[in-house]
């Protein structure tokens, strides 16, 4: 799979993936926890939540296993990638909210300083 079309790929998974990041890292997950995390992704579309999983496995966002029963992990080789981008996610959103913080205390002082100075106009 060309570069472009993986990163693509794994934008149209991303919320999908950054779930099972978020609840279980790099353990393997059952086919029945999986399709639980996928399941709210599906609703409303006409994809079922086992054709997200094979896709996934399929693009190799996601490696299966077959010992004793079905079990789904992401797939190793990108988890490095995923966690960057989870990093910069998060860094960028603690950016912004500063950024709008900063903001609105400059708005807020300048809405206390114009009573002050309007006072200071009419003695």
């Amino acid at each position: 799979m060309k570069p472009r079309s993986f990163i693509r790929a794994l934008g149209d998974c991303w919320d999908i993936v950054s779930t099972i990041w978020s609840r279980y890292e790099t353990r393997t997950l059952t086919e029945r926890e999986l399709l639980h995390i996928v399941r709210p992704f599906t609703i409303g579309t006409d994809q079922p939540e086992q054709v997200a999983v094979k896709r996934m496995v399929d693009i190799g966002i996601l490696s299966e296993f077959s010992r004793g029963g079905q079990g789904y992990s992401l797939n190793l080789q990108i988890v490095p990638f995923v966690q960057f981008l989870l990093d910069e996610q998060s860094l960028g959103l603690i950016e912004e909210i500063s950024a709008n913080a900063n903001r609105l205390e400059g708005l807020s002082l300048i809405h206390i300083s114009e009573p002050t100075r309007q006072a200071e106009i009419s003695y």
